[in-house]
């Protein structure tokens, strides 16, 4: 398995489009079998037909089996990250033995997909050929959570890769094989192919982890014996003086993804926001579905934390490949549009992280409105991390 990227900045034009694409092809080992593009969705603004025409030109040049298109508000290169910025960045993969196969999926095709055989039905190949996913979807209209439940159960211990889009309300942002895609874009992969994926946060936990024993829909009353006002009154409290001037925007909550750990560390929880507080009540509304008898716990968004746990997860993974006696060919990585400049102050950290503790290996990416990857060999909607995977020839 042979990959190269690139990155193309400013104004849409097809003749330095079709050179950047023909230049990405001749460095290929080989012809390309599959393509990431990730385009920056302020050039839908200037043209709504932009990322179709961009699919049309780079099938066609790049003279590619299967090529995936996603708009963002940021890209995602070799080490770079644009945010807000006109540009697009480009992953070729060529790889004779890789067996892929999208599917467009509706919200209500989602309520057909409540059997495994249903699932396996999707795709053309025997279910343990399949070593791992892309996901892309639309962050308002379709059930990610549901979906990724699913697909958990029918596919248990099978990484996913990807995100909500970025992009444009109301205008196409995924593209799969020069066709429009409305909802949901699921990619298998298949045949001699490692996937690897990590997902790494930018929040801690804060104060104590609480039961929960009073919830209705998406609000919070009562987390063991206190209201969860006090309970995140007293998160509020553990904090240095420091850290309390510096809370506003940046505390969330966070649900445990299994019940069974003796201990809670960060990355145990799915990150969630909190909505609003009402201190007469004690009630906390949150940006999820919370269920009595899980866990929570309250969780603070800090740039530090962000970059540790990230180099920490990068150590572990290249350690992995060492054991291998491998390098990965290619990363392909989904950053929470709540990071990069928001949380660092300066652009590029995460992504170029992963150059250095995987130096030279071709990358390309977006900015999510939610990213998708496992934990505890679940797969989940997170928020607030970034989500990366590594592809190589098996």
């Amino acid at each position: 398995m042979h990959a190269v990227s690139g990155v193309y900045n400013g104004p849409l034009e097809e003749k330095r489009i079709i050179q950047m694409v023909s230049k990405l092809r001749m460095e290929l080992s080989g012809e390309p079998t599959l393509g990431f593009a990730f385009s920056w969705s302020g050039y839908l603004d200037q043209d709504p037909s932009s990322l179709a025409e961009l699919s049309d030109i780079l099938t066609i040049y790049g003279h590619l089996q299967h090529l995936v298109v996603v708009g963002s508000s940021g890209t995602v290169g070799q080490g770079i990250e644009n945010e807000g910025t006109a540009s697009f960045s480009l992953l070729l993969i060529h790889n004779p033995n890789l067996k892929c196969q999208g599917v467009v999926l509706s919200p209500q095709m989602i309520e057909t997909l409540d059997q495994k055989e249903n699932w396996y039905s999707l795709f053309p190949f025997d279910s343990p050929e399949i070593k791992g996913f892309s996901v892309f979807a639309d962050p308002i209209n379709f059930p990610i959570e549901k979906f990724l439940k699913g697909l958990t159960q029918a596919y248990p211990h099978v990484p996913a890769w990807g995100g909500l889009t970025s992009g444009k309300e109301n205008e196409c942002s995924i593209y799969y094989n020069r066709r429009a895609v409305s909802g949901c874009l699921l990619l298998a992969f298949a045949g001699n192919i490692i996937f690897d994926v990590i997902v790494s946060q930018a929040c801690r936990p804060i104060g104590e982890p609480y039961t929960i024993t009073h919830a209705d829909q998406n609000i919070l009353y009562t987390l063991g014996r206190k209201t969860a006002y006090q309970a995140l009154a007293k998160a509020f409290d553990s904090l240095t003086e420091q850290e309390r001037l510096a809370v506003q925007g940046h505390l969330f909550i966070g649900l445990a993804v299994s019940e069974y750990l003796e201990e809670f560390k960060q990355g145990d929880f799915l990150i969630r926001n909190i909505l609003g507080a009402d201190p007469s009540t004690g009630a906390i509304a949150i940006g999820a579905l919370p269920r009595v008898g899980q866990t929570v716990q309250y969780q603070l968004r800090d740039p530090h934390t962000a970059i540790v746990a990230l180099q920490k997860s990068l150590e572990d993974e290249k350690l992995k490949w060492l054991s291998r006696g491998k390098i990965p060919s290619a990363v392909l990585q989904a950053i929470c549009a709540g990071r990069g400049k928001t949380l660092f102050g300066t652009s590029s950290i995460d992504a170029q992280s992963i150059q250095k503790f995987f130096p030279g290996v071709a990358q390309a990416g977006f900015f999510a409105n939610g990213e998708i990857g496992p934990t505890c060999g679940m797969n989940f909607l997170h928020g607030y991390s970034t989500s990366i995977a590594f592809l190589a020839e098996d």
